[in-house]
């Protein structure tokens, strides 16, 4: 299944699981975030015009990668010429580490549900690079810890339950800049973990899974 379904993640019963984003989003840390709104107005920059041209360039860098990757040519027309700018110069770094790297596209957009667990997400892609590594693009100031057990935590669980005879060998998250100011340039930035951070994610991933599912029960006790 290809990208995430429109009603939302439904396990073999028909019934309604959560995303990983979704319960990870429950707990996520706030001080990447706050910090980068106290820069906003210690500059005395407007918080939504920053978050818009932050999210225009991202989005515009994601959507250059993904093309990259399927083969497919970005189409230019649908971006302002400021927009561009910024994301080819962060769309040249990602080639630059992409031909060093030698990783090739194994699966992406794929949708996944956790009859053991159940969740459900999807991720941005499966690579493979001497061995399977599964890859996630960010638009964030920075990376942080939620963004670790979103990948090596849930993405990887999923990815075992259903290809069990693929392991993998290792988590990347790249990460696309948040510029403060409208002529910070955006950046890329690639991180790499190897296998063994799986496990420990795995498992905070799974008292969170547990967690959400508490603070839901204790919500309708309120």
């Amino acid at each position: 299944m290809a990208g995430r379904p429109k009603g939302g993640y439904k396990n073999e019963a028909g019934k309604k699981v959560p995303g990983v984003t979704t319960i990870l989003s429950r707990f996520k840390e706030a001080g990447g975030l706050i910090q980068w709104a106290y820069n906003c107005g210690k500059e005395g920059i407007d918080i939504n015009d920053a978050r818009d041209r932050a999210a225009d360039a991202g989005t515009a860098t994601h959507q250059m990668i993904d093309d990259h990757l399927h083969g497919e040519t970005f189409d230019r027309t649908a971006w302002k010429s400021n927009v561009l700018a910024k994301a080819d110069h962060c769309f040249l770094a990602f080639l630059e580490w992409a031909e060093q790297s030698k990783l090739k596209l194994k699966a992406a957009e794929l949708s996944l549900v956790s009859e053991r667990h159940q969740f459900a997400g999807t991720f941005d892609a499966a690579m493979i690079g001497g061995s399977l590594r599964l890859l996630d693009y960010k638009t964030a100031s920075g990376i942080y810890t939620d963004q670790l057990i979103q990948v090596a935590g849930g993405y990887s669980l999923l990815w075992q339950e259903h290809f069990p005879s693929e392991p993998i060998g290792g988590i990347d998250i790249l990460r696309i800049s948040k510029p403060d100011a409208e002529d910070d340039p955006v950046s890329f930035e690639h991180r790499h973990w190897s296998a063994e951070v799986i496990p420990i994610c795995q498992e905070q991933f799974i008292l969170l899974r547990k967690a959400y599912e508490g603070d839901k029960r204790i919500k309708g006790l309120l």
